[in-house]
């Protein structure tokens, strides 16, 4: 029910169908109804796979990664939910001190893909057994696939392939 709906709005923003405040007001109740449906879930018991979600700084959209905290959570993994507009070196410490098995990122700015894997390069050490999935913008996503490997989720289906 809600993808739909945010495809739909989404085709809305580019049509110029619908103003900000329309779409602010139908990502909170969609939110809401994400983020209380989440906190109704058990907390992993058997920790099988641990995500680390974010946004890195200078991304607010969090609309999706909410969605996949409750996607990830559902199945019975272990998440840990950073949010919004994460400064690097937070992201750094986080990764140090969890080492999850993946780090799930969406990017919905426009910023030069040269400058973003500049500053996962410089800021980011994911290790060996920690995988990268993006999502989003698709001149990004492309370069970090290509040049750190990592893994773009282009629907939320694609998610299922990771759980």
């Amino acid at each position: 029910v809600l993808y739909p709906l945010l495809n739909k709005i989404g085709l809305f923003w580019l049509m110029n169908d619908v103003i900000p405040a329309q779409e602010h007001f139908a990502s909170c109740l969609i939110k809401r109804k994400i983020i209380t449906a989440t906190d109704g879930l058990p907390f992993a018991k058997s920790r099988k796979k641990k995500f680390l979600l974010l946004l890195v700084p200078g991304e607010m959209h969090d609309l999706s990664l909410l969605f996949a905290n409750y996607m990830i959570r559902s199945k019975g993994h272990e998440t840990i939910y950073l949010g919004q507009d994460v400064p690097y070196e937070n992201i750094y410490l986080v990764l140090k001190q969890t080492k999850p098995n993946f780090v799930l990122t969406f990017f919905t700015i426009s910023q030069n893909p040269k400058d973003v894997y500049s500053d996962f390069k410089k800021n980011l050490d994911l290790g060996v057994n920690t995988k990268l999935l993006i999502s989003g913008q698709s001149d990004i996503t492309e370069h970090l696939k290509n040049k750190f490997g990592a893994s773009v989720v282009l629907h939320p289906k694609d998610m299922l392939n990771y759980l």
